[in-house]
């Protein structure tokens, strides 16, 4: 087990303690491309894809949208 498996674990114990919804975002993203896990991918849609409907998404929206975009196609999971 490595450092960046004890960094996983460590986020991955704080995940249902948070709320705010961007936050809990930028998490399940960030799960979702380092591990390639369907559980983080659909958490990370669920939170996202709703935003893609906002006529102008606040900027951490976006790069969270694009960012979870980048993920999907370098991953192979296109939607």
């Amino acid at each position: 087990r490595g450092l960046g498996d004890v960094y996983k674990r460590q986020i991955q114990g704080l995940l249902p303690a948070v709320r705010a919804e961007q936050s809990r975002a930028l998490l399940s993203v960030t799960l979702y491309g380092c591990t390639d896990n369907c559980i983080y991918r659909e958490q990370a849609h669920g939170i996202v894809d709703s935003w893609r409907t906002e006529e102008r998404p606040k900027k951490i929206k976006a790069q969270l949208i694009r960012r979870l975009d980048d993920y999907d196609e370098w991953l192979g999971h296109r939607r």
